[in-house]
This record gives C-alpha cells, structure tokens and sequence, in this order.
C-alpha cells in the first residue's frame, strides 16, 4: 500500500487539473517535491519550495512562467532577497534549496496580465512542472497543511498523507518527452536577458504641446545598475527642451527597473527607454 500511494502522488491525473478562468493560486505536489506559487500584483509572485527530495534544487526565478487565458505568457526576472548584504545586492537569479529543506521566495517578473492568468509552470533543470490550479479558498487549506509537515520524515508518502493530503496535484514532464516540446520554447535561457521595466506610467502632455501629434514620444538611453536603479539617463532622440527635461526626471523618480542577467547572474547593463506623454 506504502508504494502504491507513492507512485499515485508523484504523477498525479490530467483529470484531476483545475483550468479556472482567473487563477491566481497553484500548487505542485508529490512525495518529492511541493511546490505552491501565489500570484501578488503585476509584479511579485510568492514561490514556496518544499523540498522533500534527497537531491539539491535550484530554483530559477525567469523559469517561473504563468499564461494568461489567450495564450500570452508571462515570467519571473529576479528573486528579491530579504536580508540583502549591501544596497547593490538586492537580487539574485537562482536559489540552491537543499535536500528536505523548505525555501520561500519573493519572485519579481512582468505578471501585469492582460487577461485572466489560467496555467503556471516551473522548471527546474531537465524537469516542468505543471502546476494545478486552486481556488482561493482551497489554497488556505493547503497552506495550512503544509504548515504541519515534518520535513525530517523518513516517509514522505506517509508525512504528506498525514498532513492530510490524499492525492497528488499537478504534472511533472521531462524535457526528453516528445509531448514538451512547446513547453521547452516558454522558459528562456539565462546566458542573457535585458533589464524588466516593471512600472511605466506615463507622463502628462502640457497644455502647450497639445497641437502635437500622438504619439509624442522622448526617448532615452540609461543604465540600469544591479540593484534596478537607473543613472547615466539621457537623451536619445528628443522634441524639445522643456519636453525632454519632464521625461528625464519622471523617468528618473517613477520608473521602476529590474536588472539585467547574464550568465546567471545580475548584471549592470545598458537599455533604451521610450517615454510616451499622456495627453
């Protein structure tokens, strides 16, 4: 009985997948791993990493990938550390989670949706996980049984089924199954990824501009440092003097900017911003 229940949780049933129209809850579990993802704002996901596992995970925040209800997919870009050594370091691109260890993670990324999100993924190494959609409501439950697993369990099985669990959720595939191969083409590599523009409000047109034709454009060029601030922020193609000074310092004091990765890791990097003025 002990085996039979461990192979029912670790694949889990297409069946058994909830496809909500407006999902913001998810969660992955099998005697190896549980894994829920909660959807906060445009910006930030909460990812909770049971590792129930006797083998290292990394976690890597652009291979959390949600789509919305039309097919438009949307990604983490960095993972927000709490206790950041210095001002510069405020974010790193993969977490090491350890074997029967529990890590949470504040992952930032474009998830301003365009419509309802409905499927979350995650991928880790040569594994994707497909994570099942919960209610609001079913959600608490889960994360009120997570809450009382004893990760030094020697059967993980049995602490999940005693945390009151009774079947697996979600799908684990392999990047080897010939069935993923659309799903490989969603999560990106990490050699290089530019900076994420994570707030973008726009500026409003004055009054004595208003005989100019839309769009009425500045645009610029910065850097943007490690920690997502931007510096070196100049004009790259201009209208006028006094339009070009309002994009400036509006870009400079409401933009917000997630940085660069290149190989892996947060990097300073170079980008072109285009400041639209609302009329």
């Amino acid at each position: 009985m002990r085996y039979g229940l461990i192979a029912w949780m670790a694949f889990g049933s297409v069946a058994a997948l909830a496809h909500s129209a407006d999902s913001r809850h998810y969660l992955y579990l099998s005697d190896k791993r549980i894994v829920t993802v909660e959807l906060i704002d445009a910006q930030s996901a909460i990812v909770n990493y049971f590792n129930l596992d006797d083998s290292i995970v990394f976690v890597r925040a652009p291979h959390l990938v949600v789509r919305d209800s039309l097919g438009t997919t949307y990604r983490g870009h960095v993972i927000q550390l709490e206790d950041p050594p210095n001002v510069n370091e405020v974010y790193t691109v993969i977490r090491m989670v350890k074997p029967r260890t529990y890590a949470g993670l504040t992952i930032l990324g474009n998830f301003d949706f365009q419509a309802p999100p409905s499927e979350a993924y995650l991928r880790l190494g040569g594994r994707f996980v497909q994570l099942e959609a919960l209610t609001g409501e079913e959600f608490e439950v889960v994360a009120s049984r997570v809450g009382d697993l004893e990760l030094t369990a020697q059967n993980t099985a049995l602490m999940i089924q005693f945390a009151g669990f009774r079947s697996g959720h979600g799908e684990l595939f392999w990047t080897s199954d010939e069935k993923v191969a659309e799903l490989v083409s969603l999560f990106p590599k990490l050699d290089l990824l530019p900076p994420v523009l994570i707030s973008q409000q726009r500026p409003g047109l004055p009054d004595e501009f208003e005989k100019l034709p839309d769009p009425v454009i500045v645009q610029l060029t910065a850097s943007v440092g490690r920690s997502g601030s931007l510096y070196q922020v100049k004009v790259k193609k201009g209208l006028n003097r006094k339009l070009d000074q309002i994009a400036v310092e509006f870009v400079q004091n409401t933009w917000r900017m997630l940085p660069a990765i290149a190989k892996g890791e947060v990097v300073d990097a170079d980008t072109t911003l285009n400041v639209v003025f609302e009329r």
